[in-house]
């Protein structure tokens, strides 16, 4: 009877910006421009980034297709280390919602929100050293 709800987003912070990368980047010489989003902190929510793309899990199947696509979007270069290196911090984040009625109050339900964030730190391979 509980309404569960899994959602996630996926953003990197490069050059000091933040952007979404399940919103495909503009085309390589293209006069449009990736704007920085911004992060917000709520005492309810807590750090957020609200126009960060947020997409329904529904399967695991379909979260890993939409999270190999984003990965692509990620800033990548060469070094001696690495060949496939990125340059951004990567922040994947999912937010699970359930929702249970109240039986004593049937107009009302309580709501919990539980999230787990994973963290990608540019440049990690040389953590060792």
């Amino acid at each position: 009877g509980d309404d569960v709800k899994i959602t996630f987003c996926f953003v990197q912070l490069y050059n000091e910006k933040v952007s979404d990368l399940l919103k495909p980047p503009p085309p390589p010489g293209s006069a449009a421009k990736v704007e920085s989003l911004q992060i917000r902190e709520d005492p309810n929510l807590g750090v957020f980034i609200p126009s960060a793309t947020q997409v329904i899990a529904t399967s695991t199947r379909g979260v890993l297709a939409v999270l190999r696509t984003a990965a692509k979007h990620r800033a990548v270069r060469c070094t001696k280390q690495n060949s496939f290196s990125s340059r951004s911090h990567a922040i994947l984040r999912f937010t699970v919602t359930r929702g249970t009625a109240d039986e004593s109050r049937p107009w009302m339900s309580k709501v919990r929100r539980g999230t787990l964030t994973f963290v990608d730190l540019a440049g990690s391979e040389r953590i060792v050293k």
